[in-house]
């Protein structure tokens, strides 16, 4: 599965882990972490166990409701938390979940 291209199709930019300094697009645009676990059974590792961490930062606190559908028509279960990076001034909404892919 190509979570970057799958992510995408939110229609906002999207980066594995984040994008090069100055290379930054404009807000907003989402980065993804993936800390994956191959597993199976009998000897065989066909399944990866994605623990996906979504970051999309903004100005606003209005949410891409594209992404949440996303989640929504794979049925995925997430957890939302929103912050303010004061660094950086500007909003970052974290989901959490896991996606299981069979290879």
């Amino acid at each position: 599965m190509d979570i970057k291209e799958w992510l995408e199709q939110a229609g906002e930019p999207v980066a594995d882990t984040c994008f090069v300094p100055d290379d930054c697009p404009p807000l907003p645009y989402i980065c993804f972490l993936d800390k994956s676990q191959n597993e199976g059974a009998d000897l065989k590792n066909d399944l990866v166990n994605h623990g996906l961490t979504v970051e999309r930062y903004s100005k606003t606190t209005d949410d891409n409701k594209a992404l949440e559908n996303l989640f929504g028509d794979e049925n995925i279960k997430y957890s939302k938390e929103r912050i303010w990076v004061t660094e950086e001034s500007v909003f970052e909404t974290i989901y959490n979940f896991d996606l299981l892919e069979r290879i």
